[in-house]
């Protein structure tokens, strides 16, 4: 926002399309609406919204679903130049696989092996 507000000037007009694009919380907007309107910038801000409403908080989850869409073409784009491995390994199949031939259940194999419960479930499968 700091570059709108300095380009807004005296005659200028600063026009949002898409609100979310600009602010993800009312807070946020209400911030930017007071600096543009500030003394020292000497302008007006326009509050018509279509419908006489906000969308913030929908619009607000489909950008987060957007960032979430784009980190995950990054981290694809990642692992292909082997870049992004991910986080090692903590827990060994080999030695679940051992103790789960011994018969034990998953709680007793957590404990030897030192990991949560949820790890040995997710090995054994």
């Amino acid at each position: 926002m700091r570059s709108g507000s300095e380009l807004t000037g005296q005659g200028y007009t600063l026009t949002v399309t898409r609100i979310d694009t600009l602010a993800l919380s009312i807070a946020d907007l209400a911030a930017i609406v007071r600096e543009l309107e500030s003394p020292q910038g000497n302008r007006e801000a326009n509050r018509h919204v279509d419908g006489g409403r906000s969308r913030l908080p929908a619009d607000a989850g489909r950008v987060r679903a957007i960032r979430r869409e784009r980190q995950l073409e990054g981290i694809e784009a990642a692992k292909a130049k082997s870049v992004y491995k991910g986080r090692p390994a903590t827990i060994k199949a080999e030695a679940v696989a051992a103790l789960e031939a011994e018969r034990l259940g998953a709680p007793e194999i957590a404990r030897r092996i030192k990991v949560g419960g949820a790890s040995v479930y997710r090995v054994a499968g």
